[in-house]
């Protein structure tokens, strides 16, 4: 049985908001010249990791891009790349942490791939939101 509309919103707000919170954190501490410790970076990317699968899974399990891939054919390629990108984030992000674990010392390198894991994040999730007013727009289009 589907969730109902309203507690998947608010269940991927909820999630949202951990994961902004997190970014705004990891983003702090990958700046050039941080005294971010490795325990610290390694916890911080273990929070992340769990926010962002609980932030994808109500994308996609019975969330707006599952319904969006079932209504709307023309948005199915979309759809199905924005979820590979959901695998990859995931999967890059696990590395990271992984990294984290191999090191002896936060290095600058580290730092850097981090930052660029954030930048991709946030351009994936402009995609994920100019999808949402592509549909949107489309509807009140139709809706006329």
């Amino acid at each position: 049985m589907k969730r109902s509309k309203e507690k998947i919103a608010e269940a991927l707000r909820h999630a949202h908001h951990a994961l902004l919170r997190d970014l705004r954190r990891l983003q702090d501490v990958a700046r050039p010249g941080s005294d971010v410790t490795l325990i610290e970076l390694r916890t911080l990317l273990s929070e992340t990791y769990t926010h962002l699968c609980e932030h994808f899974r109500w994308e996609e399990q019975d969330g707006y891009l599952d319904e969006l891939d079932e209504a709307e054919p023309r948005f199915q390629r979309v759809v199905q790349e924005l979820g590979e990108e959901h695998r990859e984030l995931r999967r890059t992000l696990d590395d990271l942490h992984g990294d984290t674990i191999l090191a002896s010392t936060v290095d600058p390198a580290l730092l850097a791939n981090i930052r660029n894991w954030i930048d991709r994040l946030r351009r994936h999730e402009a995609r994920e939101n100019s999808l949402v007013e592509d549909a949107v727009t489309s509807d009140l289009a139709s809706a006329d």
